[in-house]
C-alpha cells in the first residue's frame, strides 16, 4: 500500500472527503491515508464466496449476525485508525462509529483474503491492530494462492492458531459454530499446480 503524502495529518472528515472525491477505497492511520492496488480476480472471487457462504449459513442456523464485504469501513478506535477487512461478522447489536456513522467498531470475525502484495501487512501489523478489538474472537486468513486457511483464535488472553489444508475438508469457526466447505471458499479458483498443496490435517498452537 503506498502512502499519499500530505504536509499535514488528515482529519477523519477529510479522509472521507478524499476517498469520495477520487472514487477509491483508502486506509486511514491517524491522519495518513494509504492507497490500494486493485485486487485480482481470484482475490475477489474468494471473499465473494466467504461473502454469500457466511450470510447463507448464519441465516440457516437462525443467528442474529450480520456479514459485511469489504466495501464497510472497520473502525480501530483504539488505534484511530479506519480499514476495509475483506468481510467482517458482527452478532447481536450493531454498533458504529462515532467520528463516522458508516464504520463498523464491533465484529466478532474479520476475514482477509492473502495478496502477494499485502500478506506480510495482514500477518503482522493488521493484526495487532486487530487484536486490540473488544470482543474480536476469530481473524481468519484465507490465502489465495493456495487452498489453505489460518484462523487465530482467543481463547482467554492468548490467541491459538489453527490451520486448514484439506480441499476436501471444512474450515471450522467455533465461535460461529460453523463450517464451511473447502470446496466453496475457493469455487471457480483454478490453482497453479507449482503451489498447490492438498495436505490432509490440521494444527493448532497458541501465541
Amino acid at each position: 500500500m503506498e502512502a499519499l503524502k500530505f504536509n499535514r495529518k488528515l482529519t477523519v472528515e477529510e479522509y472521507v472527503a478524499i476517498e469520495q472525491q477520487n472514487n477509491q477505497k483508502y486506509e486511514y492511520h491517524d491522519g495518513d491515508i494509504r492507497a490500494f492496488a486493485g485486487g485480482s480476480i481470484d482475490h475477489s472471487t474468494i471473499s465473494g464466496n466467504i461473502f454469500v457462504e457466511l450470510s447463507n449459513r448464519l441465516k440457516e442456523k437462525g443467528k442474529k449476525c450480520r456479514v459485511f464485504n469489504s466495501d464497510t469501513k472497520l473502525h480501530l478506535k483504539k488505534d484511530k485508525r479506519y480499514v476495509y477487512p475483506d468481510a467482517m461478522v458482527v452478532c447481536g447489536d450493531l454498533e458504529l462509529s462515532d467520528e463516522y456513522k458508516e464504520a463498523v467498531v464491533n465484529p466478532v470475525v474479520i476475514f482477509e483474503v492473502l495478496s502477494p502484495s499485502t500478506m506480510s501487512y495482514d500477518l503482522s501489523d493488521k493484526f495487532e491492530f486487530y487484536r486490540r478489538i473488544e470482543g474480536l474472537k476469530s481473524y481468519v486468513l484465507v490465502y489465495q494462492e493456495r487452498p489453505y486457511v489460518l484462523i487465530y483464535e482467543k481463547k482467554s488472553d492468548l490467541w491459538g492458531i489453527k490451520s486448514f489444508k484439506d480441499m476436501e475438508g471444512e474450515v471450522e469457526i467455533p465461535f460461529l459454530d460453523l463450517k464451511i466447505p473447502f470446496a466453496e471458499i475457493y469455487e471457480n479458483v483454478e490453482f497453479d499446480q507449482s503451489n498447490k498443496k492438498n495436505e490432509e490435517g490440521q494444527e493448532e498452537e497458541s501465541v
